[in-house]
């Protein structure tokens, strides 16, 4: 049989598609590597991205302890407070008792200092008695003189 011109032959076309093939197949191999790569690459950072994590973590840690810390610090400066509140209650307890007493003083103090005007304005009243009274004998014991 005879070729005709323009025809492909079915082995040539053949040849052409297990060409393709092994074309595609070499094509898929370098993506399929290309792709081993990449996952390598990727794992590679993924390992690196979890040793920080890890340092974060520690450092999280780190910082919770930290703040546990300032939690029972604060819980003792509140025990403090609570302390310092009730002590300042008894000392204003303290203090309306001593006013009181300081009140109760003072009245006193009234009393005396009115006590000691009255017995200063008798003393002067009696010093101008015993005065006149003097006078009068004075006065009397001249004219019984004369």
């Amino acid at each position: 049989m005879a070729r005709q011109p323009g025809k492909k032959s079915i082995e040539s076309r053949l040849t052409g598609v297990e060409r393709g093939i092994k074309s595609l197949q070499a094509s898929d191999a370098a993506i399929i590597k290309s792709m081993r790569s990449g996952f390598s690459q990727m794992e590679s950072r993924f390992g690196k991205m979890e040793s920080r994590f890890g340092k974060m973590e520690g450092r999280l840690g780190n910082v919770e302890s930290r703040f546990v810390n300032i939690d029972s610090r604060l819980g003792n400066m509140e025990s403090r407070f609570v302390n310092i509140d009730s002590r300042l209650g008894n000392m204003e307890s303290r203090f309306v008792n001593m006013e009181s007493r300081l009140d109760q003083i003072y009245n006193h103090i009234d009393g005396f200092m009115k006590l000691h005007e009255t017995l200063d304005i008798e003393f002067r009243v009696m010093k101008e008695q015993v005065r006149r009274l003097e006078m009068r004998v004075e006065q009397l014991e001249a004219n019984g003189k004369s």
